[in-house]
């Protein structure tokens, strides 16, 4: 009977540890495209903060020219990755622009909260010390930032993020960090 346990437990145990290997062989090969992805995320957090910060009192849905402006002028031409476009990333139709910092602000959290979702079950949870990202001054982004700023994904962050806690993806710091950002929102 212990046998039996035992090979069972080890079983487990093996099935439990198969998909890390991979993720991270899949992140080793997809390094490049995977830090990109998170520095258009980082690079349109910021750009989104920084212009709704100065316009906070603009209605959603209105129209701001000089949001518009601003959008083609400086977040278009500033992205810091050639790969990745911005309007194709945010999902916006040749030639849609948003009609406004806030509601740029809130595609913008809503795609990042999505890429992170999805780049964690492709790679694993994308911590500082497994993907080096820098914007402007700012040195090793993390990641949990994009939580801060909608609860979209937590139902599916919340099952995702113990399992790369346990498994060494994430620290202790950034798993309660992010506990943090979804626990404000009860």
């Amino acid at each position: 009977m212990i046998k039996y346990i035992f090979s069972a437990v080890a079983f487990i145990c093996c099935i439990a540890g198969f998909g890390q290997p991979v993720k991270d062989s899949l992140l080793a090969k997809d390094y490049k495209q995977v830090e990109d992805r998170l520095t258009v995320m980082h690079y349109l957090d910021h750009m989104a903060t920084s212009y709704y910060d100065k316009h906070p009192d603009v209605k959603k849905g209105s129209k701001d020219t000089n949001f518009v402006n601003y959008y083609s002028g400086v977040i278009v031409s500033g992205n810091p990755v050639v790969a990745i476009t911005i309007p194709e990333y945010l999902g916006y139709a040749a030639n849609e622009v948003p009609l406004n910092g806030t509601d740029f602000f809130e595609r913008v959290a809503e795609k990042n909260i999505q890429s992170l979702v999805s780049i964690i079950e492709m790679y694993g949870y994308p911590s500082a010390s497994r993907v080096k990202v820098n914007v402007a001054a700012k040195k090793n982004m993390m990641a949990s930032i994009f939580v801060s700023r909608t609860d979209k994904g937590d139902d599916k962050l919340k099952k995702l993020i113990k399992p790369e806690l346990k498994i060494g993806n994430m620290s202790e710091n950034e798993y309660d960090t992010l506990k943090f950002f979804m626990s404000k929102r009860k």
